[in-house]
């Protein structure tokens, strides 16, 4: 485990799970294409409709995987934002995490959580707690 995951225990079936965040927040364990979460080409495109449909976000699925923004070896790895700037920043401020930020929460990262905020409050009840999970709840700053 990477000294940067951060690590909850669940008592799911006695396992303990580890969560991984990336450094604006987002629930990387969470979110479809984090590498480990993608078990076939059927969902890289499945994930490819819903960003289209939920964020209208255009993504080719042979592009869906990311194996998150912080690495120990920050040369290493997929990133589906290679060029995020919350990473870029925190990055060049030797942080993990935007929170550690003396700025947090800076207008930008505001605007940009916002929008995510903003389109789970637009399509609450109108999709399925499943697409909610998949599609939504990576991206949300809530438990």
């Amino acid at each position: 485990m990477s000294d940067l995951d951060v690590s909850i225990a669940k008592n799911e079936g006695g396992l303990a799970m580890c969560e991984k965040i990336g450094r604006c927040g987002f629930k990387c364990h969470l979110c479809p294409v984090y590498t480990p979460n993608v078990k076939s080409e059927e969902d890289r495109v499945e994930i490819s409709t819903k960003w289209k449909q939920f964020y209208n976000f255009e993504a080719d699925p042979n592009n869906l995987h990311c194996d998150g923004c912080i690495q120990k070896n920050h040369g290493a790895g997929q990133r589906l934002h290679s060029d995020c700037e919350f990473r870029k920043c925190a990055e060049n401020q030797s942080l993990n995490f935007c929170r550690n930020c003396e700025n947090y929460m800076c207008r930008d990262l505001k605007q940009y959580l916002n929008e995510y905020a903003e389109v789970a409050e637009s399509l609450m009840g109108l999709i399925s707690d499943e697409d909610y999970n998949r599609h939504l709840k990576p991206y949300l700053q809530i438990k």
